[in-house]
């Protein structure tokens, strides 16, 4: 399945494995700066679209040739406001080789200054893109890119399949106007599409605004090719990578827009879901939590949807949610296998207890790797990674990802803040996952040499210097901690000694990523649907 962006951090898509960092600022903020830490933006060379400034077409010639980042290509001119813009041949199709600059109805300039425009173009959410390319123009389809990709790199498959193609992030790129980062070679541009560094426009559901984010280090481009109810599939590229990465994002999401030479194909028949427009995805927003019950849940603030149902290896019925085209289980799993327990009080049981009634068993990484229904597996974290694109677009793989953990945690059952602080530590459920934080069982050994004190065997006193010979003391804690105040998820990925999980706190809003001794901790466990 694809995540947002897959290698993107971004390997779902694959993969926001990029540590990329945003710099963000708010639509209404006055700081427009794009991020870039420390790297340093090198200078643009190009003319954009919008150095030349008429207001029709009369007395153009098409294909007259204009320099652009160092190389002549051929323009056409957008007879609705005169601008004109080069294109190159690649493979068997035509690509624009400059960002869409057409100002439609709700389309931006990045941070709101024109200047932007001018050189990268503006940024237009998917169901005005759809529309917004020129007369004998259309926004390309993922079959239009996976064409791209082919010419570029034979060997790269659709990315349906693989959701990257390498190095061809680097052939795209132009030389100059993108952040440089230290080990990744500039653009060279091979072809002369000049692929700009433009960013985008991240819609934040819980306060309802717009945020930019990355230009100088992130170009984001959207596609005519729908992924499901909500969202639609982009193509990036990011300064810190060589690659061309694809995802999808939330329709209300505004990215840069490239037009291929022709019209349209027409839309896919077979496709299972209906698109709807922005004004209709907002008018069906008006579900919360609140409103879910035994039999239906809000899916994403948009509509109440129906639970499935898995039973597990005991009989035990789970409600079960889609998200994106994931599903997961929407409880932590209770099944009692041997190598699991329940939590009671500061200890565990091997016998059902009202902790597992509400928050499930917790199982060692060996028996996490059993225990999910037929049908069902252990997430591993690539399918993780998928779950954090979905919910956070800017999210990379395998790393924290901000305010997950407030939209992926039940409304209740969670302690509040902190101890002196009335905040509650519950999260918006928006999308039916209802993460419980069944704390953890642990299991540690503690082995103490300084026996100090003389002779006197097994009567010392840590922190005494050593002395005499008694031997050294060990002793084992068994503990568990932190049910009602922290939820840890085992994933099936692992390296040498430990095993991935994933963690979300009472007292904060992202999801974290950790590794643990894969045989000496014990934490709960949410299946995904193979």
């Amino acid at each position: 399945m694809k995540s947002v962006f897959t290698k993107f951090a971004l390997s779902a898509i694959l993969g926001f494995a990029l540590s990329l960092t945003f710099s963000c600022s708010s639509d209404k903020d006055d700081d427009n700066s794009g991020g870039g830490g420390e790297n340093v933006l090198s200078s643009s060379s190009g003319r954009s679209s919008s150095s030349v400034a008429p207001t029709d077409c009369i007395g153009f010639v098409e294909g007259t040739q204009r320099e652009h980042y160092g190389k002549s290509k051929p323009q056409f001119c957008d007879a609705r406001d005169g601008k004109r813009y080069v294109y190159v041949q690649m493979g068997t199709k035509t690509w624009m080789a400059e960002n869409l600059n057409y100002k439609a109805n709700g389309s931006v300039c990045y941070g709101g200054e024109e200047v932007n425009c001018n050189t990268y173009g503006r940024l237009y959410d998917w169901n005005t893109a759809k529309t917004a390319c020129p007369s004998g123009w259309h926004l390309p389809t993922d079959d239009d890119w996976n064409d791209l990709m082919k010419f570029i790199n034979p060997i790269c498959t659709d990315y349906k399949e693989t959701y990257v193609c390498s190095d061809a992030g680097t052939k795209l790129k132009t030389a100059s106007g993108w952040y440089i980062t230290s080990g990744i070679p500039k653009g060279t541009d091979d072809y002369g599409f000049a692929a700009l560094p433009g960013g985008f426009d991240y819609y934040d559901d819980d306060d309802g605004d717009y945020y930019y984010n990355a230009l100088g280090e992130w170009g984001q481009w959207w596609t005519a090719s729908e992924y499901d109810l909500l969202n639609a599939d982009v193509s990036a590229i990011q300064s810190k990578d060589e690659d061309v990465m694809f995802g999808y994002i939330r329709k209300v999401n505004l990215s840069s827009v490239r037009c291929v030479k022709g019209n349209a194909p027409p839309p896919n028949s077979s496709s299972s879901y209906k698109a709807v427009s922005s004004s209709s995805e907002k008018e069906q927003n008006n579900c919360s939590a609140e409103d879910n019950d035994d039999y239906e849940y809000c899916s994403n603030g948009i509509a109440m949807e129906e639970y499935d149902f898995v039973t597990d290896k005991d009989g035990q019925d789970y409600k079960t949610v889609k998200i994106g085209k994931q599903t997961w289980m929407a409880e932590n799993l209770n099944y009692a296998a041997i190598g699991s327990y329940c939590g009671d009080g500061t200890s565990v049981t091997d016998e059902n207890t009202e902790t597992c009634d509400t928050y499930g068993r917790l199982y060692n990484w060996a028996t996490a790797k059993t225990v999910c229904p037929s049908g069902w597996r252990l997430p591993s974290d690539a399918d993780w990674n998928v779950l954090m694109k979905f919910v956070n677009p800017s999210c990379s793989d395998n790393s924290r990802c901000d305010g997950a953990g407030t939209r992926l945690k039940s409304i209740n059952n969670w302690y509040l803040q902190s101890d002196d602080d009335g905040s509650s530590g519950n999260g918006t459920d928006r999308y039916g996952f209802a993460a419980l934080p069944g704390g953890e069982y642990s299991i540690s050994t503690l082995t103490n040499s300084n026996c100090g004190g003389g002779d006197r065997q097994g009567s010392w006193t840590p922190g005494q210097p050593i002395g005499g010979n008694c031997p050294s003391i060990t002793t084992t804690i068994k503990l568990f901690s932190n049910a009602g105040s922290d939820g840890y998820w085992w994933s099936s990925s692992e390296n040498a000694s430990n095993a991935y999980l994933r963690t979300m706190s009472r007292s904060n809003e992202y999801v974290d990523r950790l590794g643990w001794d894969k045989n000496n901790h014990y934490l709960s466990v949410r299946c995904i649907k193979d």
